[in-house]
């Protein structure tokens, strides 16, 4: 009997191995199908990171832009009074003027301390891609921020308003 059960023995051993050699081949295709299924989801995540960060990005470029723009008429008689700095920041930051990113209150306090041209403001508008009624409202309630529109103002909104004419055809 013992000869009968060496072959039998065998066979199980062999079933075995075929066994576990089937069991670590489907661990390691589930392995693999879970690393595919990890590493799709990461890009997929890290896709919507990367909108998300350009979204930010855009916005701080537009703020940017903004407060150029509203600089830049504030200036135009050479003094920015408090009221046209407190209607810039309450209509361009709102109730986050005081919070800004440190970068950005930096950015902002750059050109506070040299305020744009019209054309360097422009620039910047450009660059972030700045709508033209966006500009117009700026100029518009800055202008207006001290309850006076004077000369230099308005020279520079007649100033603004020729230039508009050939500025959304720039951003395309």
């Amino acid at each position: 009997m013992a000869p009968a059960s060496a072959p039998a023995a065998a066979a199980v051993d062999h079933a075995s191995s075929a066994s576990d050699t089937a069991y670590r081949k489907g661990v390691a295709e589930g392995t693999k199908a879970g690393e595919r299924a990890a590493q799709t989801k990461y890009e997929k995540k890290m896709a919507a990171l990367a909108k998300r960060l350009q979204a930010y990005q855009d916005f701080e470029k537009k703020l940017v832009a903004m407060y150029a723009v509203g600089l830049a008429i504030a200036n135009a008689d050479g003094v920015i009074c408090d009221e046209e700095r407190q209607e810039l920041d309450q209509f361009i930051a709102g109730c986050s003027a005081a919070n800004l990113p440190p970068v950005l209150s930096e950015r902002v306090a750059r050109l506070t301390a040299k305020p744009p041209t019209l054309p360097q403001a422009l620039q910047y508008a450009k660059h972030a891609g700045l709508p033209k009624r966006d500009i117009d409202d700026i100029v518009d309630v800055i202008a207006h921020a001290d309850g006076v529109v004077n000369t230099h103002e308005e020279q520079f909104i007649a100033r603004w308003k020729s230039m508009s004419v050939n500025y959304e055809a720039s951003l395309a």
